[in-house]
């Protein structure tokens, strides 16, 4: 694992403290829910800078990890080369029982220091209704242009 994280893909599909977080969450916003956990030695990385197409949940269980998490917000999908990256970001660090939101887009990375981390990535998978919303709108216009 020297310098990277090991991910722990869809957690709430095979850990009945996941399952459950997962269903709960589901239940309160309709929204289908996805789980990661992230396990991360000292002085590494997950990635580099980058979105995600979700809004997600950082929970911090164990040890701290600092996120860079930048103000832009990158709505072309595009590839970003952090050196050439010119947002206004600010490192925020977490400790165990943190928990940050991170809007679906928003430009971040998370690197460990002197401490082990555990977190948890809970991605709330509203994307496709946000597409389904636009499409239903399209459609409408469409199909009614008065």
């Amino acid at each position: 694992l020297a310098g990277h994280s090991m991910v722990i893909n869809s957690l709430h599909q095979w850990s009945e403290p996941g399952s459950r977080l997962a269903r709960e969450l589901y239940e309160a916003g309709e929204l289908p829910v996805d789980v990661y956990m992230y396990l991360t030695p000292p002085h590494s990385k997950s990635y580099g800078l980058h979105q995600d197409v979700m809004d997600a949940w950082m929970v911090q269980l164990a040890g701290a990890k600092t996120w860079k998490v930048c103000d832009d917000r990158n709505f072309l999908h595009a590839q970003i080369d952090e050196s050439d990256f010119k947002g206004t970001c600010q490192d925020v660090t977490m400790r165990g029982g943190d928990v940050m939101y991170l809007p679906f887009l928003t430009m971040h990375k998370a690197t460990t220091h002197d401490d082990l981390s555990a977190h948890l990535t809970v991605n709330v998978e509203r994307q496709y209704f946000v597409w389904a919303t636009l499409l239903l709108a399209a459609l409408q216009k469409i199909l009614n242009p008065s």
